[in-house]
């Protein structure tokens, strides 16, 4: 008996040693590397195993009201510290907001943060709907759900319909308060399968509170109402102690009552001092929101010890970027363009064959309000009636700008010879010529004349009481600015040059037997003819820059269909404006070797 009770107690002795020592090596193995989380009040026993989702023994995707409390209370440098392969960092905006914060992802969680300070912790948590949440279950979520499917779960809730006017689509949204959080229910309309689910703590945060100070910064300095911000740079402009910021955001542009698409950007540029900020100004169009067929451009801003730069980023087969750099004008007090590269390439060829570069240096002192590359001169819209002729036109407001003033009066010039050109058609309808830039630095201009119109053909039957005749023609001018002169192709190459490379396309693309013009002799004539405007039936000849490059068009009518084919080429510029590709460069050697 004395051996038995002897043997228990050992046994016991023996099993909470195994215990203990159990218990210290799971103590042990919380913390990777045998170091606490810099949240160690929060995050001691925190490690990104308990996220994961590759546990077998977990047959739901389950976040429990523990997950998100830890995530919390992450810092934003824990994930750089542990050094965890499956955590991406990178800039995004959600749903609620236009502007992009930084956020670290990882599987497939998301986690927004107002900064990338090392000691802040998450605003805002985006889990996607396979992951089952334990609170949403808890009130009677289940996936698959739509948000009116949960406004049946409690009545007293309402779908609020919320049109995001700058996002690319509308979002429907629910918030529910579970606790202590707020959790925001997402989908594209209230029938669709909810999608995302967002997660806020219960009261105010820190992207809430920037996002609402930059609204405020804009509401009190802009001239502009229904405003989105979308980028926000900080940084010393003008030398002093003090911060200095610039805003970009975008309008609501309603047309006949209905929004445009693409809304316009205004950059506001606000400098500090002792008693706040002062405004420097704003310019509506320095970051353009065209891009392409894959939406708005990509932009970076940077100050740096009184100098700005703003990169843009966009297009989709033809690829384009401009880099734009500011100087801070201490004498002045301005902020002057300084230099500008511009890149373009053709993105379905070879890249390395069609990259073009500009870089243009600027001695002249332009204003970063002026926005020399848009056209936003004011102009008025003229209308002129000859008889039953009425034909309408822009017309130009002059400035203290030499080379803008040489510009207008070559347009004028042109869009009177258009309007002879009408008269001499003896017809009677309306016409509207309109002007186009197509390039516009210090050192060149490339303008296109549009005309359009309807008219009554008197030497054909009408019909109806109908415009039975449309008219269309299109004329560049180019210029160079250095020298206030015109130029033209023949600058650059001669007509035999010319239509040498366009009968090469000719022969290529169709038989040269099924059109009137079969040789290249042919196509010289047609080009003297275009030229001289004596273009007979529908073949003509026509040109126009396109920053580095000349595009050649002949337009040409087949002799058995009621049919123009275009034959196309273009030739380089050979002047001082050609410049070695250096833009990308270093990323093209690298990439495509």
């Amino acid at each position: 008996m004395k051996y038995k009770i002897f043997t228990i107690i050992i046994f016991i002795f023996i099993t909470f040693i195994m215990v203990s020592c159990n218990n210290n090596m799971k103590n042990i193995t919380t913390s990777p590397d045998n170091e606490s989380t810099p949240n160690s009040s929060a995050t001691d026993n925190l490690t990104i195993d308990n996220f994961t989702t590759d546990n077998s023994s977990k047959s739901e995707q389950l976040i429990s009201k523990k997950d998100i409390d830890e995530y919390f209370n992450l810092y934003y440098n824990y994930f750089k510290e542990q050094k965890i392969e499956n955590s991406n960092y990178t800039d995004s905006s959600f749903f609620r907001y236009s502007l992009e914060f930084p956020t670290v992802f990882f599987d497939k969680v998301t986690l927004y943060f107002a900064n990338n300070s090392e000691r802040l912790t998450p605003s805002y948590i985006e889990i996607s709907v396979p992951y089952e949440i334990e609170a949403l279950r808890d009130f009677g979520f289940k996936k698959g759900m739509s948000l009116n499917d949960v406004n049946q779960i409690d009545k007293s809730l309402k779908i609020e319909e919320c049109k995001i006017s700058h996002s690319d689509n509308n979002i429907s949204f629910i918030e529910l308060k579970i606790g202590n959080y707020i959790y925001i229910l997402t989908a594209s309309d209230s029938e669709e399968e909810i999608v995302d689910v967002y997660i806020k703590k219960d009261g105010a945060n820190l992207i809430d509170a920037v996002y609402n100070d930059i609204v405020n910064l804009i509401a009190d300095f802009s001239d502009y109402d229904n405003c989105h911000p979308l980028f926000l740079t900080r940084g010393n402009i003008n030398h002093d102690s003090y911060e200095d910021v610039i805003i970009t955001f975008e309008i609501d542009t309603p047309q006949d009552g209905i929004e445009s698409y693409g809304n316009s950007r205004v950059t506001l540029i606000l400098f500090g001092s002792k008693d706040g900020y002062l405004k420097y100004g704003e310019v509506e169009g320095l970051i353009t929101s065209h891009g392409g067929l894959l939406g708005k451009p990509i932009v970076s801003t940077n100050i740096d010890n009184g100098t700005i730069s703003i990169s843009q980023y966009g297009g989709s087969a033809w690829r384009w970027n401009v880099i734009s750099t500011y100087q801070y004008d201490k004498t002045d007090k301005r902020i002057y363009l300084t230099k500008q590269e511009e890149s373009h390439y053709y993105n379905v060829l070879p890249m390395q064959d069609t990259l073009q570069t500009i870089v243009n240096h600027f001695e002249e002192k332009i204003d970063i309000l002026d926005n020399f590359y848009e056209n936003n001169q004011k102009s008025n819209t003229v209308s002129k009636t000859l008889g039953k002729l009425i034909i309408s036109y822009e017309e130009f407001n002059y400035s203290d700008n030499i080379k803008q003033n040489f510009i207008n009066d070559t347009i004028k010039k042109y869009i009177n010879k258009q309007i002879e050109k009408i008269k001499n058609m003896g017809v009677e309808g309306k016409f509207s010529i309109t002007v186009g830039e197509t390039i516009k630095n210090e050192k060149f201009a490339s303008i296109c004349i549009y005309t359009n119109g309807n008219y009554y053909n008197h030497s054909k039957e009408i019909k109806n009481d109908e415009y039975n005749e449309y008219f269309h023609d299109e004329e560049y001018v180019n210029i160079d600015l250095v020298n206030l002169k015109e130029v033209d192709i023949f600058n650059y190459y001669t007509i035999d040059e010319i239509a040498q490379k366009l009968y090469d396309v000719h022969v290529e693309q169709g038989n040269p037997e099924d059109y009137s013009v079969k040789s290249k002799e042919d196509i010289v004539n047609v080009i003297k003819d275009s030229m001289n405007g004596a273009n007979k039936g529908n073949n003509k000849f026509e040109y126009y820059f396109n920053d580095l490059s000349i595009r050649l068009v002949l337009y040409l009518q087949n002799k058995n269909e009621d049919i123009v084919d275009e034959r196309e080429c273009s030739v380089l510029r050979t002047d001082e404006l050609v410049v070695k590709p250096t833009l990308f460069k270093e990323w093209f050697d690298s990439k495509l070797q």
